[in-house]
């Protein structure tokens, strides 16, 4: 997403609390009016819009994406990993162990890579379709549907043409 940036100027200028407040509040009325929710200063919790990408083996996350006490439950990624980013190539050192929810009922533990610059928080739909038995459909004109392995549909948003899965602030956390 071309507008995708964290600003510390602006995290500069509100205490933790007000702008967990803030993020809160504009999650509560992106579910309202049905759209998705950009935030600039996301580092206070866990990401709560996470694209929805057919572009990429991996699921990532960038560290402005997470808490500091977040940080902490990372681990040395198991395997060597090269990405070749709009910005060249990152060798990627840490992963960071997730839980995310992926519908009302279903929760997904999730390895993401941890990058160190901005970058959207994204989960590979390729992997989830040829490895965990997801289903993702898109039809002409229509929005999008990944379908988990039971059957259930996860719902998704629709921004800028892009599929994004809300997770909510409560729902990503340290697996």
């Amino acid at each position: 997403d071309k507008d995708y940036q964290h600003d510390d100027a602006l995290k500069s200028k509100c205490k933790k609390k007000e702008r967990e407040e803030c993020i809160a509040k504009a999650i509560k009325l992106s579910k309202e009016v049905g759209t998705a929710v950009k935030i600039p200063c996301m580092s206070a919790t866990a990401p709560v819009i996470w694209l929805m990408d057919t572009g990429t083996p991996y699921d990532i996350i960038s560290k402005n994406d997470v808490s500091k006490s977040v940080l902490t439950k990372r681990t040395s990624a198991k395997k060597k990993v090269v990405l070749s980013t709009a910005n060249g190539t990152v060798k990627v050192k840490w992963q960071l162990p997730l839980r995310v929810k992926m519908s009302a009922l279903k929760s997904e533990k999730v390895n993401a890579l941890l990058l160190d610059g901005d970058t959207p928080a994204a989960l590979s739909i390729g992997r989830r379709c040829m490895e965990d038995g997801y289903t993702f459909i898109w039809r002409p004109h229509k929005s999008p549907k990944l379908v988990d392995p039971a059957g259930k549909v996860v719902p998704q948003v629709i921004d800028n043409f892009c599929p994004y899965l809300r997770s909510g602030m409560s729902n990503a956390m340290p697996a």
